[in-house]
């Protein structure tokens, strides 16, 4: 009974199958999955089609013409020489505050420095009051001799002082006009006419974000202006705040004559002297579009 049954399922699966060419069993799946991977992995790339033939004749080729070179840096002054020739006159960029107590503080510390130093060593070395031993003769005269190198010093600072900076456009170039006090005060100012690519400045002049914007500048130029009314007026009308602000001056100054806080050194191409520039004066937004272009050159 049990083999008569087996030989029936055996003919009718002959008969299924033929019905049914895609029903196969798994191990004829597995043949034919790893036959087509074998392929796969063993055949190779067919070639790319070609959209042209290759011609035998080679097309010449076609020369081109080098780029001729750029006759210079890119002009990063042009936004500065812009705003620049706006203006019909010349524009003021830069104008120092009122610089006399410096200078006259620099040259009262340097003739002290010199008149102890002179005083000492004629009294140590030239003409004694009281004989002294060798080595005290040495140490008042090297004493001396510091004391003349700082008169030097506060001396030189009295002068190179940049009072007032200008630019101008003058038949489509834009040229700079630096006015420098010289070493005395009632003596002409020295003026020097430059291109804006002949400057450099040693450090930028920052100002506040506030004073960048029409309402903050318009506020310190009328504070600037109206410090500049208070130097014009007559002691006698003013007083109190004459003497207010000459002794803070005073006081100030003295300080920036040993830490030289707030000065800028300019240098200009061609001229071993380095100017400075006072960075409490008043600006205009034109020195800043210079600074900027300047920094970016150097």
């Amino acid at each position: 009974m049990l083999f008569r049954s087996m030989t029936v399922q055996l003919a009718l699966s002959r008969q299924i199958r033929p019905l049914n060419p895609c029903i196969s069993s798994p191990l004829s799946l597995y043949r034919q999955a790893t036959r087509q991977s074998r392929y796969y992995a063993t055949s190779q790339p067919p070639p790319l089609r070609t959209n042209a033939v290759k011609s035998k004749v080679k097309a010449p080729e076609l020369s081109l013409k080098s780029p001729s070179p750029s006759s210079g840096a890119p002009n990063k002054f042009r936004r500065f020489e812009w705003e620049v020739s706006k203006h019909k006159g010349p524009v003021c960029l830069f104008r120092a505050p009122k610089q006399r107590s410096y200078i006259i503080g620099a040259y009262t510390t340097a003739s002290f420095c010199y008149m102890y130093a002179g005083y000492n060593f004629y009294t140590s070395s030239i003409d004694p009051v009281l004989k002294i031993q060798w080595w005290q003769e040495l140490l008042f005269g090297g004493i001396c001799f510091v004391m003349a190198i700082m008169g030097t010093v506060f001396f030189r600072r009295g002068f190179g002082l940049i009072s007032q900076i200008n630019a101008v456009n003058l038949n489509g170039k834009t040229q700079l006009s630096i006015k420098v006090r010289r070493m005395l005060p009632f003596m002409k100012q020295r003026e020097l006419t430059l291109a804006p690519s002949e400057l450099s400045i040693s450090q930028k002049v920052t100002v506040s974000e506030v004073e960048l914007t029409k309402a903050g500048w318009s506020e310190s130029q009328q504070r600037f202006a109206r410090q500049r009314a208070l130097d014009d007026t007559h002691f006698f009308k003013m007083p109190v705040q004459k003497t207010s602000l000459a002794i803070f001056r005073a006081f100030s100054n003295a300080r920036r004559l040993f830490t030289q806080e707030h000065f800028v050194y300019v240098n200009i191409k061609g001229q071993k002297s380095t100017l400075r520039l006072d960075a409490l004066g008043s600006f205009s937004p034109e020195f800043h579009m210079l600074q900027k272009a300047v920094v970016d050159v150097v």
